[in-house]
């Protein structure tokens, strides 16, 4: 297994990747950008990776649903953060 970061791991992070036999790439140079707000287009609401529901949200290009790169940019569409519509 590969675990590739941009920055350098916590203590107990390396060490569990150590035992897991996963090889760590710190500090790694990514010379692209990753579209990571994941927007769906039936509510316009975007969901991070961080959010719970970002892996399990149902996601279809067909219905309209899209990719940003910034949370800017999604608000910019319109689009407002899951967890603002849950007031």
């Amino acid at each position: 297994m590969l675990i590739f970061t941009t920055t350098r791991l916590a203590a107990n992070a390396e060490s569990t990747a150590k035992n897991l036999k996963f090889d760590v790439y710190e500090n790694y140079y990514m010379p692209f950008r990753f579209p990571i707000v994941k927007c769906r287009a039936s509510d316009k609401v975007y969901f991070l990776p961080d959010d719970d529901e970002y892996f399990s949200v149902k996601f279809s290009f067909k219905d309209g649903d899209r990719y940003f790169e910034t949370i800017y940019e999604a608000e910019s569409a319109g689009f407002k953060k899951y967890q603002q519509l849950q007031d």
